[in-house]
């Protein structure tokens, strides 16, 4: 006992004596901490804690020291410590979320702010921290009242009112924003964001004079600031305050020459200064023209400024020929015709000029391109017929006048002209044949449309009766009547066409609005008030309808009424976005379904990233039992922000509920345990090539295909000379390897390291002029100077890892239908040498990743090595497997692939002279031309910095330049902005149509195709060896179109057609149009927006039966959904059909062996190679006319239908065990796939 008290008694003293020592450190570690001493203050800290494991003040200090000592890991752990021994220490908790928000733990550094807010509820640092981990989560409202607090803690918190509207814009809550910046301004007046955000939403607001005064206070506090004077730039062009606007410019580029787009903003302020200089000019010059009409100096004057100003020109050439000076007139008259073709005024005065000169040859050309520009103006067919009868040629010129008379029936003088020349019998069977062609509704409806545009009411309502009578349910024709009608006065007969034309379509909005406008002409408010009621429900979003009622409801006497839809009006015109979705959620309450979708996506049209709309929406749509609708919206916001949770449980509701409805149903003739193969290589899905390479490496064959590394360089001789040594190690057989330097024109003495290393290596030098940067030209050059069949593309800057050659090559050996892509590391190499590397690839190996000065990989992310930026697409694509667009990926500075893709694709467009886009627009022809973009990850070199991070080009302005030229040649939507009309030298889109013998229809068949809503687009035809005039149609009707082409070649059937017409496109994605069809004119437009949406190969419509003149007659055979196995029985894929190039390029084409049933087997083919889309709508009009081949041999049909089947088991494996037979002798259509005989096989 006495023992142990003896023991207690000196543990106790112990405790203390420890207790002391602990506090004594403590003390000295403050000390030192004071004095900035922070190893030392860690030390006594340490000292303290070991003394006294729970001094949690002691765990305070010294996370505090770690932190300066920037160890924020253990920091971070200590602190923690220290709340676990002491919990209601807030200051640490609140360090504690610092530290976390940092490192990017935001959950828990919000518990972190949320404990500290606890035990202090007055500090207002821990709200505002709060705030900015609340703003990293998106989580705008809570960090809003975080903000909040802060400011009401502390109402001199300047940073609290700043980031406050920071996250007001982000819910758009300008005003509120407005004046969260205003408040930051006062309390700090000289903090240049709150004036540059500030800036930002007054241009939200389109408050231009005052985001002006913002912008300029920004950059008055922060002159080094290029950004401030870029957006003051842009303002100030709202503005129309060019000299100005230039000023901020050129400030801007002399602090950041690089500032994206800043050269192309400054060229453009430049250019229309320059404009309005010249406007002003001109336009004095054009007061002088009226007031002195024959002054010719004047028109001299402007066209020394505007020298292409049609009008002008052709002003002038009147002059000339008013003073008898006709060489002069028509010299001016063709400068007016040169500058604008389409103009037929310019045509018309030169042919006049012509005849007076007597050059009547000139003439007729004249008229007949005026006649191509207006077909529809009889006198000018009755002038062509005067001058041609004038010289002789008199069936040219009766052809003329019946076309005049055909046109306008009743003028006399012409018809005495044709009385002359044409007997009356051949007159009268001319007149039948004139009357024939106008025996479809569309037809009738197209010249109704052409009389009224000329104001020819009469004549253009008698057409449109006409229509109605052959086609009684032509709303459009119902409708346009109505506007004819109205416009002649007769105002009941307008009320019934309107009427008529919403009973069939009740969802076309101008409808219900025109008979609102005719009913107020009839003095019925009460109607059209209801009228325009109507037409709001049909497009809530417009604002003619709410202006109509507002003006109505005044007048009589309901100004309450008036008042609200005079206040949405104004609503609409300030602030459409948010106008629109309170439109949207006010029409839900009222279960306006409808009216709240259309609400919703009109605003989400005018801004993409309004989040909860997508929600609201899908919500809708699901309610509407629109589910395909549903889930497109889904993917759609989720490539814009996949940041969403709540929609991405919707989608993946959404797609659960879809698939239980699109389980395979039972198909009539397909037994249950036929089963198809999936599809192998579906999109960018190179799985099974991976397999191969598995295969081939476990096999342990060697290799035994040689290689030739092509390397372009210019001026670089160092650093080709590191790579060249890196070469030498590579542990692909080295007899195997040969190495081309491809040389751009190098003044460094680049042989020196050739001669170098020719003795290690097989290494071939060539050479071309410099004659500035030709990247592709040289890289052509290496490739036509190779040997072998296999090539890898590696830029002189890289040096390729040992393993590097023999990590691409194990896909060459099993593959020639893809492209290789290596990746980078980046390095600096300015340390060692090429003899070093050459001795000891290790010492390159060895070397750390760097942080790039390079501008085109410069990092994001401070302190962080630069990676390859294409490893991020690949984490969202599991390595490009799923991705839509895999050649955005491709860098030619170290690729490879077989030489066969070059006789497919061609070779690198030498159109490209400044760097960038040239290999990203080779990529993009060889993923049309169906090949595989597989990243090697295991195939790595490291990128050698250049010296000081600065290339020997100016790549910044040269990427400006190409990626223009990239424009026009790559389609795809991410690269190239849609503007309707605009033709690019490659389209997205082409229509293509193998014809024979059409000469009837041809016509209304490619104008079915240039009168599409989408424009982006080319016709291509084959003709097929007519006989009849099919070629002369289109020679006379699109000889000058450039979006039409055509080509002839011997009659060799539908299949060798099909393939010489689809040989032609050059879109990405190919459509099908049979030479006698029309297209609806939403078609393309409609496949291509589902196109770009998804990942599908194919995607088809539905289609409607019209006969030979137009008319509709039924709709055709429609199976509802696609089903692989329903095709195999069946052709259900019907028209209008589009597929993707890439998809048809993996496939035969189609047979040529067949004189039917061809599209079903290139069908087949495409379904065996990718995926289909079925959209149930009528896009196509399917004319039967008694000569159709399908129908004429039916026979051949069916029994070639059987041999397509056959052949598709074939190519699946399945013929051994499968076949197709016929069921019923009556229908020889009706088949079914069953089991073959074995016994009778064996």
């Amino acid at each position: 006992m006495q023992q142990t008290s003896t023991n207690f008694a000196s543990s106790t003293k112990q405790q203390k004596m420890n207790v002391k020592q602990a506090k004594i450190y403590f003390n000295l570690g403050e000390i030192l901490a004071k004095k900035g001493e922070w190893k030392e203050a860690i030390a006594a800290y340490l000292q303290a804690i070991d003394r006294e494991q729970n001094f949690a003040d002691a765990y305070h200090f010294l996370a505090d020291a770690l932190v300066e000592k920037e160890e924020k890991e253990e920091a971070i752990e200590v602190y923690r410590r220290a709340v676990e021994i002491q919990p209601e220490l807030w200051e640490v908790h609140h360090k504690l979320g610092n530290l976390l928000q940092e490192k990017g733990e935001l959950e828990e550094a919000v518990a972190a702010y949320h404990k500290s807010i606890e035990l202090k509820s007055d500090f207002c640092w821990s709200y505002n921290n709060l705030g900015d981990v609340l703003v990293k989560l998106e989580k705008w409202e809570e960090a809003v009242c975080a903000y909040r607090r802060a400011i009401e803690l502390s109402p001199d918190f300047h940073w609290g009112y700043y980031r406050l509207g920071d996250v007001l814009v982000k819910l758009e809550n300008w005003e509120e924003a407005i004046i969260a910046y205003q408040k930051s301004i006062e309390l700090k007046s000289d903090f240049c964001w709150s004036y540059n955000n500030l800036g930002d939403v007054l241009v939200k607001l389109e408050k231009w004079e005052e985001a002006v005064k913002a912008y300029h206070q920004a950059v008055e506090l922060n002159p080094d600031f290029p950004w401030g004077y870029y957006k003051l730039g842009d303002v100030l062009v709202k503005l129309e305050d060019w000299e100005r606007a230039i000023n901020a410019y050129l400030k801007a580029i002399n602090l950041q020459p690089d500032l994206v787009g800043i050269h192309t903003k400054l060229a453009d302020a430049l250019h229309y200064q320059k404009r309005i200089k010249s406007e002003k000019l001109v336009n004095l010059y054009r007061d002088k023209i009226e007031k002195e009409p024959d002054n010719i100096q004047n028109y001299y004057k402007i066209l020394e400024i505007i020298p292409d100003d049609y009008r002008v020109n052709l002003q002038l050439a009147k002059v000339w020929e008013r003073k008898g000076n006709f060489s002069q007139a028509i010299v001016f008259c063709k400068n007016a015709i040169a500058i604008n073709s389409k103009e037929v005024e310019g045509h018309i005065f030169l042919a006049n000029i012509l005849v007076k000169q007597q050059n009547f040859e000139g003439a007729i050309v004249s008229y007949r391109y005026a006649i191509k520009i207006s077909p529809n103006r009889w006198d000018y067919h009755q002038k062509l017929g005067e001058i041609l009868e004038k010289i002789g040629k008199n069936n040219e010129a009766i052809a003329a006048y019946q076309k005049a008379i055909q046109i306008q029936s009743n003028p006399l003088d012409i018809k005495q002209n044709l009385a002359k020349l044409v007997p009356e019998k051949t007159q009268q069977k001319n007149q039948k044949e004139q009357e024939i062609k106008l025996n479809s509704a569309q037809d009738y409806r197209d010249l109704g449309d052409r009389l009224l545009k000329e104001g020819k009411l009469e004549e253009s309502a008698n057409n449109y009766r006409q229509a109605l009578e052959l086609q009684h349910n032509f709303w459009q024709v119902y409708h346009s009547l109505g506007d004819v009608l109205q416009k002649q006065g007769k105002l009941d007969d307008a009320v019934a066409c309107y009427c008529q034309a919403i009973n069939i379509n009740p969802n076309f909005f101008w409808s219900p609005y025109n008979l609102g406008n005719t009913l107020i002409r009839q003095g019925n408010l009460d109607r059209a008030i209801a009228s325009y009621f109507y037409a709001a429900e049909i497009q809530p979003y417009k604002i003619d309808s709410y202006e109509k009622l507002a003006n109505l409801l005044q007048i009589q006497g309901r100004v309450d009424e008036a008042k609200k839809y005079k206040l949405l009006v104004k609503k609409f015109i300030s602030n459409p976005v948010e106008t629109c979705c309170n439109l949207g959620d006010k029409l839900v309450l009222e279960g306006k379904i409808e009216g709240a979708i259309s609400c919703y996506q009109k605003a989400l049209e005018l801004k993409q990233d309004l989040w909860k709309v997508y929600g609201k929406l899908g919500n809708l749509l699901k309610e509407k039992g629109d589910l395909e609708e549903e889930i497109k919206l889904y993917n759609r916001v989720l490539k814009l922000n996949q940041k969403l949770p709540e929609i991405e449980a919707n989608l993946q509701k959404s797609l659960k509920e879809q698939e239980q409805t699109k389980r395979v149903k039972k198909v009539e003739g397909i037994p249950d345990n036929f089963v198809l193969p999936p599809i192998v290589g579906e999109g960018n899905d190179y799985s099974f090539i991976e397999e191969k390479v598995k295969e081939f490496v476990n096999s342990g064959k060697p290799y035994t295909l040689p290689v030739s590394i092509i390397i372009p360089t210019y001026n670089r001789k160092e650093i080709l000379a590191k790579t060249l040594a890196a070469i030498t190690h590579q542990t692909y057989p080295k007899h195997l390897i040969e190495i081309i330097v491809a040389n751009d024109g190098s003044t460094d003495g680049v042989e020196e390291v050739i001669l170098k290393y020719e003795k290690y290596r097989e290494l071939i030098h060539v050479r071309q002029q410099d004659r500035g940067f030709r990247v592709s030209a040289v890289r052509n050059l290496g490739i036509r100077t190779s040997r072998y069949e296999h090539l890898i593309l590696l830029d002189c800057d890289l040096i390729p890892e040992p393993q590097f050659v023999e990590e691409l090559m194990k896909y060459l050996h099993v593959t020639d239908k893809a492209v290789l892509m290596a990746h980078r590391r980046f390095v600096n190499t300015d340390g060692i040498t090429d003899d070093e590397i050459f001795e000891d690839i290790n010492t390159a190996l060895g070397l750390e990743d760097i942080v790039t000065e390079n501008v085109m990989f410069k990092s994001d992310v401070k302190n962080k090595a630069t990676i390859d930026w294409r490893f991020r697409i690949y984490e969202k694509t599991d390595n490009l497997k799923k991705e839509k667009y895999p050649f955005r990926a491709f860098a030619s500075g170290h690729v490879a692939y077989s030489k066969n893709i070059l006789e497919k694709v061609g070779w690198y467009d030498e159109d490209f002279q400044e760097w960038g886009y040239e290999d990203i627009e080779f990529g993009y022809r060889v993923y049309n031309a169906g090949y595989y973009f597989i990243p090697v990850l295991t195939a790595i070199d490291l990128h050698q910095e250049p010296p000081g991070g600065v290339n020997e080009t100016d790549r910044i302005t040269g990427k400006q330049i190409t990626q223009k030229l990239f424009e026009q040649k790559c389609p795809v939507s991410w690269y190239r902005q849609y503007r309707p009309g605009e033709i690019y030298e490659v389209p997205k889109v082409s229509i293509y149509i193998p014809a024979y013998n059409v000469e009837q229809f041809i016509k209304h068949t490619v104008d079915s195709v240039l009168n599409q809503t989408y424009t982006d687009l080319e016709v291509c035809i084959c003709d097929d060896g007519s006989t009849d005039k099919t070629l002369e149609v289109l020679e006379e009707n699109y000889s000058e179109n450039p979006r039409v082409r055509w080509v002839t070649q011997p009659n060799g059937g539908i299949g060798k057609a099909s393939n010489t017409a689809v040989k032609m496109c050059r879109g990405m994605y190919i459509g099908q149009l049979d030479s006698d069809d029309m297209l609806k004119p939403d078609a393309v437009e409609t496949m291509v927006k589902y196109l770009d949406k998804y990942d599908v190969g194919c995607v088809y419509s539905c289609c409607e039966r019209i006969d030979k003149y137009g008319n509709y007659v039924k709709p055709e055979y429609n199976w509802p959904e696609f089903s692989r196995e329903k095709l195999m029985i069946n052709m259900i894929v019907h028209h209008f059909r589009m597929f993707r190039r890439r998809d048809w390029m993996r496939t035969e084409g189609f047979t040529e062996d067949l004189l039917n049933a061809v599209d079903y087997d290139m069908y087949m083919k495409l379904s065996e190679v990718c995926s289909f889309h079925h959209i149930n709508r009528v896009t196509y009009s399917r004319r039967v006319h008694g000569k159709n081949t399908s129908l004429l041999y039916e026979k051949e049909q069916d029994n070639n239908t059987i041999t397509v089947i056959n052949r598709s088991l074939e190519r699946l494996g399945l013929r051994d065990l499968w076949m197709v037979k016929q069921t019923d002798p009556n229908n020889p259509r009706k088949l079914e796939i069953c089991r073959q005989n074995i016994a009778t096989q064996r």
